[in-house]
């Protein structure tokens, strides 16, 4: 694992105004910090209410908290097992007081003190591999790392000059272009036969596009566009986010050119990582994971976790649920 301390303040996955994009009717954000002299325990999610478990109405007031999309989770800078031990058992309390049920935790993968923190959980496990480009290596350096096909690509683009990058920083620039990268991405979560969860709506969009750190990359052939991007930026860590590509031309290949221009940029703003994501799936074999490989030998693992606060209530609604769905909180199916 890399260790790498960053400001947790500045990550977009802990920023209360990306979170809020995913909140639904009846969803609040949580957070809780505990914290003594410089030693942090902090966690921020989106708390649910669970209003009904199949066709059962839940009367009462219950909750769970989830990890945002992304890479979150709890945070703590301190390996200290006397701070942690009472820092999550006033985090259980607090829960407990407050009629969470349970929690789930998409770790981010450059959590240093997870090995301390799963101690404490009541579900740990490896999701998948996630790709990361290292920014801290040199432009050459990176190059080589790209796969003999990525490369051939890259220099036969360099050499066309009917190919462009633009950089949108602003909201206004992002909102102007809104439209053509709404149409591109819904063709392209179609084509990938992506669920329900993907199709975002224009609201959504429009509030990524208010983020300060979020930066939409596009990508032209002949003055058309044919790849576009969001990448949302961390103090030493950039993600990229959603992308969207013309399906008519897609074998132009300018989701090639879009990633090389982000390692540039973000390579000339001393970022430290450029975390490309996993695939779609778990499979080793997903084609969108071998495409992102086809950018970095640099493979870090992707963890969950679940906490359980109440745990007759958390069993009976896993029994009324009857599920047979593996994920933690398989009441909500």
């Amino acid at each position: 694992m890399i260790i790498l301390k960053f400001d947790l303040f500045n990550d977009p996955y802990y920023n209360k105004d990306y979170i809020s994009l995913y909140l639904t009717k009846d969803d609040d954000i949580f957070e809780f910090l505990y914290s003594e002299d410089d030693k942090i325990f902090y966690n921020v999610a989106i708390k649910k209410k669970i209003s009904s478990i199949g066709n059962v109405i839940i009367d009462k007031p219950y909750f769970d908290i989830e990890s945002v999309y992304g890479y979150g989770g709890i945070y703590t800078n301190t390996q200290d097992k006397i701070f942690l031990n009472k820092a999550m058992n006033s985090y259980k309390k607090y829960c407990v007081e407050n009629f969470i049920v349970a929690g789930f935790i998409r770790f981010n993968p450059f959590d240093s003190y997870l090995v301390y923190l799963s101690d404490y959980l009541d579900f740990f496990e490896y999701n998948r591999d996630i790709v990361v480009i290292d920014l801290t290596l040199s432009k050459e350096e990176i190059f080589k790392n790209y796969n003999s096909t990525t490369r051939n690509i890259l220099r036969k683009m360099e050499r066309d000059f009917t190919y462009r990058i633009e950089i949108m920083e602003t909201e206004e620039k992002k909102n102007k272009i809104l439209e053509k990268f709404i149409y591109l991405y819904y063709q392209t979560m179609d084509r990938n036969n992506a669920s329900n969860f993907y199709y975002f709506d224009e609201n959504y969009f429009k509030g990524l596009n208010a983020l300060s750190f979020s930066k939409l990359f596009v990508a032209y052939k002949d003055n058309e566009v044919i790849s576009m991007a969001y990448f949302l930026e961390g103090s030493d860590i950039v993600y990229y986010h959603l992308s969207a590509n013309d399906p008519l031309k897609y074998n132009l290949k300018g989701n090639y050119l879009l990633l090389n221009e982000a390692v540039n940029y973000y390579l000339s703003m001393k970022k430290k990582y450029l975390v490309l994501g996993g695939g779609r799936t778990k499979d080793p074999n997903d084609s969108l994971f071998l495409f992102k490989r086809k950018f970095s030998k640099l493979i870090l693992p992707f963890y969950v976790g679940g906490i359980i606060f109440m745990y007759d209530k958390y069993k009976e609604f896993c029994n009324i649920s009857k599920s047979n769905e593996q994920k933690f909180l398989k009441y909500r199916v």
